[in-house]
């Protein structure tokens, strides 16, 4: 497994990388200020971003308010392999108001 970082502090002490050792994951990190080199992350912010414009346009103040439901749509909707990054965590797909079941 290979993570990209950005060279956060948080994952690049020398703790995480005795753990990454331990569990044979690789790190590679970007480029200092060179946001294109972890392109899918930048892309999931776009997308963010894009959405919040759209949803804030009567109320701009308020867009605090709708990271937590935007976030959760984010991660309950199946992306490129199939899976929900929920599914990914947790073992099974999110219950919603939507589900039928």
């Amino acid at each position: 497994m290979i993570i990209v970082c950005d060279n956060a502090a948080n994952l690049t002490s020398d703790v995480m990388k005795q753990m990454y050792r331990l569990y044979g994951i690789k790190m590679r990190n970007s480029p200092v200020y060179h946001p294109n080199a972890n392109s899918v992350i930048e892309r999931s912010h776009a997308t963010i971003k894009g959405v919040l414009r759209k949803l804030v346009n009567e109320q701009p103040r308020q867009w605090h308010r709708y990271i937590a439901p935007l976030l959760f749509a984010m991660r309950t909707t199946p992306n490129y392999s199939g899976f929900s990054s929920f599914e990914l965590k947790f073992g099974q797909s999110s219950r919603t108001h939507l589900s039928l079941y």
